[in-house]
């Protein structure tokens, strides 16, 4: 005597759920990654200046770098170019001493590294540094613009703060 239901009996017999079983394990898998990044990325942002001007001011300093054991590695000289950037009053605000800027001149492509040293009457005065060795790309009067690291918040931070929370 035959089985009423004999298709569907072999038909789960045939049926594996293995594509199943690993769909859900990716699907955890990416879920856990994206948690990882959610609460633990850190988003950088910044203020960008309206205009910078290269001032007159510049130095040459030597720095003495010593490697381990007290041995004097070579002698190194550093060109050092004070800039002034204006920013809005908002973005003032937000701006310390200290603080990382990234600096494009008009005439460059490439990035300047340069360090906040004061804040106040609209403006900031920066201070860039560059091996003496290079060319000079400072020019009196030249101008770019300026990007100052405000501040560093996780995505989950970020939610958080939109939500008012």
């Amino acid at each position: 005597m035959s089985i009423p239901f004999s298709q569907t009996m072999r038909s789960m017999h045939a049926d594996n759920h293995y594509f199943s079983i690993w769909s859900l394990i990716g699907a955890i898998v990416l879920a856990w990654a994206w948690g990882v990044w959610f609460f633990n990325a850190e988003l950088t942002f910044y203020e960008n200046s309206k205009t910078m001007e290269v001032t007159e001011f510049e130095s040459l300093e030597f720095r003495f770098p010593r490697k381990h054991y007290g041995t004097v590695q070579r002698v190194q000289k550093i060109r050092q170019r004070v800039l002034t950037a204006k920013f809005s009053s908002q973005a003032l605000d937000q701006i310390k001493t200290g603080q990382m800027a990234y600096v494009r001149l008009d005439n460059r492509n490439d990035i300047i590294y340069a360090v906040v040293t004061t804040v106040g009457h609209g403006k900031v005065q920066l201070l860039a540094e560059i091996p003496a060795m290079d060319k000079n790309p400072f020019k009196t009067g030249g101008h770019g613009e300026v990007r100052i690291e405000i501040e560093h918040i996780t995505p989950a931070a970020l939610v958080m703060r939109t939500a008012g929370l």
